[in-house]
């Protein structure tokens, strides 16, 4: 008891002791760090071996637990959780972007897709309407858009003649179709979703600007991914309480809570993959015409909402294939649905630029699939690595949790979930990847929308009986990631690159060649350097969390625990600096 508490107090008090000793320059960056601007985390630690020196052998969570257990599979509880979602969601979004006429970042340009769709139906945004059309006007341009799509259609038999003096960009991630309407490079599906909420917005709510109605349809996502991720866990898991704590997790991850707010594609997509999985998976969920139809039509959809997420759609549209317990006439049902949905957006494409294939319209994203890196390539290697640890958007810290949550879990579920799970993640991770291609460091932003697989895994084992020391990792691992997640949340700006507001200062700064500065192999080498010192780390740290299971000593765990924190700091401090060029 003595011994434990001694070293919960010892951390706690070590960067404050550490002040007057040493000084930031005089040791490697990562310890610097944590001595002094980020000592929260040695508190943090510090606190949790105290704590459980103190309760370990007096508090039992067996009643509260026992009394949500019995409250979480409740109506009530379930709607409270949504509403809960729902405000939480809604305060994310600053108030003067509630009152503004577009958002941060690529969010002007979906806005302006979406008034484009709202008051001449169609994505051209060269219009200058400003209100929206009566019912007569509307049918006009329903019709010539019907009509449109026909002579696309028709277009595809014949020549494709461009002039030579069709001037293609236009600034701004902005492109002069062949028909001489301007089109921004972003695809109109996601504007489309836009485009009814703030249709429903001026009905309900004349005259206020509209990023109030932008800001309500985003809340509303949140708190619609949040239940489908729940009725998810419940099928698989059968437990309330931890799908319950599995949502908070997600929900209150980097990834999601600082960049879900904004309008990306990756935002409605965290809503869409749960919702998918759950419709596909063998299950006892039946899929019947109708389901096939919806289902077919969600997943074409997809190439709508953005071309990266081709590969995702692909790999949707094969679990929907080999769905068992599935009748043929159903599963013919599904594939024309997706065949006509991703028909129809290659057509689109096609009508603008006269190629009929995504690329000819995105060419950012043409970059990206056919400009990438190879995969054999240190760069390809590199944005694998940056899309799972973070160059951006506040993976760094969740790593750890979420490599914690697959090493100890994944053998907890049955082969076929566990299987489209993890495929679902490593399509998404492969394509984060190859969005390195045409970007400074791959946003793991666009990690966001299955960050709930591995977070799924983790609360199976905190569910399973899990050893203490597992359950103080993750709580330990959590408080710091919500610390960055809060530094962040400030300033959207910020998930560019979070090692900005964490290492300001230069002696504190173990990644001065941040991910993704630097297109030099040289660069790629050391990343991948580094990447395999930390996953060699935490390989080493599960597999004595998972004996700890076997030989649990509960006297000394707390000490042990904090000790074993401090030990692997250490490691990971002396191994990113001696990696670090000079």
């Amino acid at each position: 008891m003595l011994k434990n508490l001694a070293t919960g107090v010892s951390i706690t008090a070590l960067p404050f002791l550490a002040s007057g000793v040493v000084t930031a320059a005089n040791l490697p960056p990562l310890v610097a760090y944590l001595l002094f601007p980020g000592r929260n985390l040695l508190v943090c630690l510090g606190a949790i071996v105290i704590v459980w020196s103190i309760f370990q052998s007096r508090l039992s969570l067996a009643a509260p637990i026992s009394f949500l257990e019995s409250v979480s599979p409740t109506l009530p509880f379930t709607v409270l959780g949504f509403v809960v979602i729902l405000i939480v969601a809604f305060v994310r979004v600053p108030q003067q972007e509630k009152e503004a006429q577009a958002f941060g970042g690529d969010e002007p340009k979906y806005l302006r897709i979406a008034f484009s769709i709202l008051r001449d139906t169609d994505a051209d945004i060269s219009s200058g309407r400003t209100e929206t059309p009566d019912l007569s006007l509307r049918f006009q341009q329903t019709r010539n858009l019907i009509l449109t799509g026909r002579d696309a259609f028709s277009a595809l038999f014949k020549p494709v003649v461009v002039p030579p003096d069709h001037v293609w960009d236009v600034g701004n991630w902005t492109v002069r179709g062949l028909h001489g309407g301007m089109y921004h490079l972003q695809p109109p599906g996601l504007p489309a979703i836009i485009a009814v909420g703030l249709g429903i917005g001026e009905a309900v709510l004349p005259e206020r600007d509209p990023g109030i109605y932008v800001a309500a349809l985003l809340s509303l996502v949140w708190a619609l991914s949040g239940w489908q991720l729940w009725l998810l866990s419940q099928e698989i898991a059968r437990d309330a309480l931890g799908s319950a704590v599995f949502v908070a997790i997600v929900l209150l991850s980097a990834p999601v809570f600082v960049g879900g707010y904004q309008l990306f594609p990756e935002s409605v997509s965290l809503l869409i993959f749960p919702w998918l999985i759950r419709r596909l998976r063998g299950s006892e969920l039946k899929l019947g015409a109708g389901g096939a139809l919806i289902t077919g039509f969600v997943i074409g959809y997809l190439l709508w909402i953005h071309p990266k997420l081709t590969v995702v759609a692909g790999l949707f549209a094969f679990m929907g294939l080999i769905r068992p317990r599935t009748a043929r006439r159903v599963k013919a049902l599904f594939v024309t649905a997706f065949a006509i949905t991703a028909f129809s957006s290659l057509l689109y494409c096609f009508h603008i630029s006269g190629l009929f294939r995504p690329e000819g319209l995105y060419i950012r994203q043409a970059e990206e699939y056919v400009g990438s890196p190879n995969p054999f390539s240190l760069r390809f290697l590199a944005g694998l690595v940056k899309a799972l640890i973070g160059g951006r958007d506040g993976l760094f810290i969740f790593a750890p949790l979420f490599l914690l949550g697959f090493m100890t879990a994944a053998r907890k579920l049955p082969l076929r979930p566990m299987l489209e799970m993890l495929s679902l993640f490593v399509v998404v991770w492969l394509t984060s990847a190859v969005h390195d291609g045409a970007s400074l460091g791959s946003p793991a932003r666009l990690m966001a929308p299955v960050a709930f697989i591995p977070a799924f895994f983790l609360v199976l084992t905190l569910r399973d009986k899990a050893s203490p020391k597992l359950v103080a990792t993750a709580v330990l691992l959590f408080v710091l990631g919500s610390q960055i997640t809060d530094s962040m949340a400030s300033d959207w700006r910020k998930n560019v690159n979070p090692y900005r507001s964490m290492f300001t200062n230069p002696a504190t700064n173990f990644e001065p060649s941040l991910p993704g500065n630097s297109f030099s192999n040289q660069a790629y080498g050391v990343d991948l350097e580094k990447a395999a010192l930390i996953f060699a780390t935490l390989f080493v740290v599960a597999i004595f969390l998972n004996r700890s299971n076997k030989f649990d000593r509960r006297e000394t765990d707390p000490a042990r625990f904090g000790w074993g924190v401090l030990a692997t700091v250490l490691v990971l401090a002396l191994g990113l600096h001696w990696l670090t060029p000079a």
